[in-house]
């Protein structure tokens, strides 16, 4: 009896032997493949106004904001008035540089401000800061690839 009691307790730990080598495995490979994925991130940029100051009224432009690090800043103010405008100081909530400010338009036209053509990859991540303030209009975010995207 002492003996079969003996032989489960082996059986036992050897299972338990295996369990931890299998986790063990697991968190390894699962380690490798998030470094892996996190290795083919393209590199990060950050868009920074600067200190330069304006305010675009009407029409389209390439040149009005300051050149990102990678592709073409383009900016779009409709036929229903608004503006898009790089202001410092800004709001003190957002920090203290220049903030790119886009007052809306007071008709169905579109007011916007968008980066194309920059260095792609497969993986990305976004953040920004807004302040969204004012009776009406509507926000719209857009990321991707193609002619869609310029203008």
């Amino acid at each position: 009896m002492v003996l079969e009691r003996d032989m489960l307790v082996m059986k036992g730990l050897k299972a338990n032997h295996l369990s931890s080598v299998s986790i063990r495995l697991f968190l390894l490979v699962f380690w490798i493949m998030v470094g892996g994925a996190h290795a083919a991130r393209a590199a990060t940029w950050s868009y920074d106004f600067g200190t330069t100051t304006g305010t675009w009224t009407t029409g389209t432009s390439i040149s009005f904001l300051p050149s990102p690090p990678s592709g073409t800043s383009f900016v779009r103010v409709g036929t229903g008035g608004g503006s898009v405008a790089l202001e410092n100081p800004g709001s003190a909530s957002l920090g203290t540089g220049t903030e790119l400010v886009l007052t809306a338009p007071t008709s169905t036209s579109v007011n916007k401000f968008s980066v194309f053509d920059y260095a792609g990859s497969n993986f990305y991540s976004l953040s920004f800061s807004t302040i969204i303030s004012g009776n009406s209009g509507v926000f719209t975010f857009f990321t991707g690839n193609g002619a869609s995207f310029s203008n």
